[in-house]
């Protein structure tokens, strides 16, 4: 069997759903300005079992998730980065990406 449904096109839901959750990793982006911290926070986090990705600043926050923001679970990030304010990092990811990623 090839893996399609009978009408030839995806394989079922039930499928799908465990092979991905068999191969695929939450992923959080971890963003603060210290990287201590990020490293701190970052063992944490993987602790749960997460992948992480960090980056120092918003706007390298913002780029990576424009590029692959599929691959992400959350954004944990803090209140006063470098370049801004954890809020607007939160309404530039809602407003300039839309996306709907849950942010702390």
């Amino acid at each position: 069997e090839n893996g399609k449904s009978a009408d030839g096109g995806a394989p079922p839901d039930a499928e799908l759903a465990g092979s991905a959750s068999a191969e695929v990793t939450p992923k959080v982006l971890v963003v603060d300005g210290e990287a201590q911290y990020r490293l701190q926070l970052g063992q944490l986090v993987s602790r749960l079992g997460l992948s992480v990705e960090e980056a120092g600043t918003g706007s390298q926050a913002m780029a990576v998730l424009k590029d692959r923001a599929a691959e992400f679970y959350a954004v944990i990030t803090e209140l006063y980065l470098p370049d801004e304010q954890g809020s607007q990092l939160l309404s530039r990811i809602r407003g300039e990406l839309g996306l709907a990623l849950p942010v702390v």
